[in-house]
C-alpha cells in the first residue's frame, strides 16, 4: 500500500519521534507507542491490503459518524487507533489520525 500521511503532526511523530508543539505531543513521550506506530506504518507500506495485516492489529471498516473509514489498532490492548481512508481497493491510504475512541455516535 502506498501511505500517504495528511496530518502533519502525525508525519512528524513518524518520522522524528517527536511532535513538541502538536496535537500528540503526549503522546510522543510514549516511546513504545511512538515505537509502535513507527513499526505499524512501515508494515503498511509494505502489504498488499488492509486486511492482510496480521490480526493482532485489529483491521476494521467502521461506521456511524466515521462511515467511509477505517482502522487499526497500534498497540495490542491500548484503545489508540490509527483511523485511515482506504482508496482503489487499499492500494492507497491515506492516513487521517490517531484518535482513542473510534466508534462515532450511532444514528
Amino acid at each position: 500500500m502506498i501511505v500517504d500521511i495528511q496530518d502533519e503532526d502525525l508525519k512528524e511523530l513518524y518520522q522524528t519521534g517527536k511532535n513538541p508543539k502538536g496535537k500528540y505531543k503526549k503522546i510522543a513521550k510514549d516511546g513504545l507507542f511512538v515505537e509502535k506506530l513507527k513499526n505499524l506504518l512501515d508494515l503498511m507500506s509494505v502489504t498488499k491490503l488492509p486486511s492482510d495485516l496480521p490480526g493482532r492489529y485489529a483491521y476494521e471498516k467502521l461506521k456511524y459518524n466515521y462511515s467511509g473509514l477505517s482502522s487499526v489498532r497500534i498497540v495490542h490492548n491500548r484503545v489508540e487507533r490509527l483511523i485511515f481512508e482506504e482508496f482503489e481497493g487499499g492500494i492507497r491510504i491515506n492516513i487521517i489520525q490517531l484518535e482513542d475512541s473510534h466508534y462515532g455516535k450511532k444514528k
